[in-house]
C-alpha cells in the first residue's frame, strides 16, 4: 500500500484517462455517482482525510506543510465536479483535474516518503499476527483496566476489518493505528501486575523503532513492524 497522496494521484489520473478514452462523454458516465463512481468519490475523500491528519501531525512537530494544506482544499473540489457539472460533455482531461494539480499531489507524495509509514503486502501478515497475539493476551488479562482493554479491542477490531476488507484496507490509516497500538501496549504493561507486565512489553517490542529522516515520527522515530521479532 502506497502513501495516501500516491493513491490519490492514481485515482485522479484514472479519471483523466477516461476522458482520453471517451472524449465528449459526460461526468455522470465517466465517474458514475449511482454506481462504482460513488465508491471512488468516497475513497478520494477518505484519502484526503488521512492526508489532512498526517499533515497536522507533522505541523505539530515543526514541519512546514502550509502549502500542502492549502492544496488539500482545492483537491477536495475535484470529486464534486463543480466546474464541469455532471451532465455536460467533457472534451479535455483538464476539465476534471489539470496536470498542475497532479504535480502538486505528486509533490506531496514525495514529501511524505520517509516521514509516514507506508505498508506493502509483505508487512500485513506481521500486523495480523500481532493483533491476533494481542487479542489472545487481552483474553488472558482479566484484571486489565476495562477502559484500556476496551480501547485495545476497538483498535484490534478496526485493524482486523481493514485487513479482511480489501476496500477498507486501501484507505485505512495503518500508520496511525500502529502508533496507537504501541502506546496502548505500553500503557497495558504499566497497568498490569508483574506476572503479565512482561507479556505486554513483548507486544510493545514487536513494534520496533527505526530511524527515518531528520523529520521523524513518534518521538523522533519512524515506526515499522518487525516480523517474527
Amino acid at each position: 500500500m502506497s502513501n495516501s497522496a500516491e493513491e490519490l494521484h492514481a485515482l485522479y489520473s484514472s479519471w483523466r484517462q477516461r476522458v482520453v478514452e471517451s472524449p465528449g462523454a459526460n461526468m455522470a458516465s465517466l465517474v458514475d455517482p449511482a454506481g462504482d463512481g460513488l465508491q471512488e468519490i468516497a475513497k478520494a475523500y477518505a484519502l484526503l482525510r488521512i492526508l489532512d491528519g498526517q499533515l497536522r501531525y507533522l505541523e505539530d512537530r515543526g514541519a512546514r506543510v502550509s502549502v500542502h494544506q492549502r492544496s488539500l482544499k482545492r483537491w477536495g473540489r475535484v470529486p464534486l465536479m463543480l466546474t464541469t457539472g455532471w451532465d455536460a460533455g467533457v472534451s479535455s482531461p483538464d476539465q476534471i483535474v489539470d496536470e498542475a494539480t497532479l504535480d502538486q499531489i505528486e509533490a506531496l507524495s514525495s514529501f511524505l516518503d520517509g516521514k509516514v509509514l507506508t505498508f506493502d503486502d509483505a508487512r500485513l501478515p506481521s500486523l495480523r499476527a500481532l493483533i491476533d497475539q494481542a487479542d489472545t493476551l487481552l483474553t488472558n488479562s482479566p484484571n486489565l483496566d476495562p477502559t484500556l482493554a476496551a480501547y485495545i479491542r476497538r483498535l484490534i477490531a478496526s485493524i482486523r476489518n481493514a485487513l479482511d476488507d480489501d476496500a477498507a484496507g486501501r484507505i485505512f490509516d495503518y500508520t496511525a493505528a500502529v502508533v496507537e497500538l504501541r502506546v496502548a501496549f505500553q500503557a497495558a504493561a504499566e497497568a498490569s501486575p508483574p506476572e503479565q507486565k512482561e507479556d505486554w512489553l513483548a507486544m510493545f517490542r514487536q513494534i520496533t523503532v527505526g530511524v527515518a529522516t531528520a523529520l521523524l515520527i513518534e518521538g523522533g522515530k519512524m515506526l515499522g513492524l518487525a516480523a517474527g521479532s
